[in-house]
Parts: C-alpha cells; structure tokens; sequence
C-alpha cells in the first residue's frame, strides 16, 4: 500500500477517483462540508494507505451542534482498517467536546476529551507501534493529547473517512473540513 501521506486533497473539487461520496457530503469553496443526519454519511477514501510511521491530517472549520440534545451530534475524521473496520477517530461532539477513540471489534477505547477550541488542525499518525493523536490552533505549532500502543489490525491498510451524523435530537450547523493532508510546513508534520 502507499504510505498514507501519499492521499491529499484541497476539496477544489469532489474527486470520486479518490473518495466515495455519499448524499449529503458536498465539497463548496474548497471545503468539505457534511450535514449531519440519522445515516452518517461519509466521505471515504477508495483505497487503503499505510499508516506505518507515518500519519493524516486536517482542517476543522466547524462541528454541528444539537441545542436540544447536547452531545447527540457527532462530525469525525478518522481512519479505518480495510479488513476489520476497525478505527481511530477524532470525534467532535455537540456538547462542545473532543474526544480520541481507537475501535476495536465494535469495543471503543477512549483516550482524551477537551473542549472544542473553534476551528483547529488534527493529525493521526504511528510511530514504532504507538498512535498518536495531536491538535493544533494553527497548524504550526503541536499538542499531543493521547497515545497508545494500537491494537487495530492491520495499519497498513487504512482508510481515511469523515462522517457527520447524529442520534436523538435536532443537529444544526455542519460538519466542515479543508487541507486534507496539506501541512503548512510541508513534511514537519509528523514526528518519526
């Protein structure tokens, strides 16, 4: 597989040649944009990468909120296993919080939750078998929130996807994402 750095994507346009693109993810000035609904659509990557000592990164613009149900509104950027399913996510939830989860045959383990900060980079990224989740204002400068030792099945066949949905209540606002990939210094992104 390609290293996952390999993937980028500026979301000029939506291109089915790298994503599978369901209903209600558009891409609008060089954004990407999801409205949450019941279904979670995603936008997901055709093809697997490897994350070996490498990672992902992007852009968030905005998360939904859900003022009848805090919390029940979910935007996510994450990477899936090809074979298992299994996932590393950062997920955005309506109450105003960050959380980092691995997935595990359908069993989460979560490592972090803050406050969501506004608009902020993320990265996901692996280094001699440990998982990185890390969170910047400005894309420049780096905070680790959670590692572990990863027990996902295989990373060297991940698929990166965002996500956007909810499960009671009545979600406002989007899921907005840009700069898939496109560090502002390019290669610094990751630690190796």
């Amino acid at each position: 597989m390609p290293p996952l750095i390999a993937l980028t994507d500026n979301f000029a346009t939506a291109d089915s040649s790298k994503w599978a693109i369901n209903t209600n993810c558009t891409v609008t000035a060089g954004q990407l944009v999801i409205t949450p609904d019941s279904s979670y659509d995603a936008y997901y990557a055709n093809n697997g990468y490897d994350l070996t000592g490498k990672g992902a990164l992007v852009q968030v613009l905005e998360a939904p909120s859900n003022p009848t149900s805090p919390g029940a509104s979910e935007a996510v950027f994450g990477l899936a296993a090809q074979t298992s399913g299994d996932t590393f996510e950062c997920l955005f939830q309506s109450d105003g919080n960050v959380l980092a989860r691995e997935r595990v045959g359908g069993s989460y383990n979560s490592g972090f939750s803050i406050a969501w900060p506004g608009p902020v980079w993320l990265r996901i990224w692996e280094s001699g078998g440990t998982v990185h989740w890390d969170y910047s204002p400005d894309g420049l400068w780096w905070t680790n929130l959670w590692s572990i030792s990863w027990t996902v099945s295989a990373i060297t066949a991940m698929h990166p996807f965002f996500n956007a949905g909810y499960y009671a209540g009545s979600p406002s606002g989007t899921a907005t994402f840009d700069n898939f990939n496109l560090p502002l210094v390019p290669f610094a992104w990751f630690k190796a």
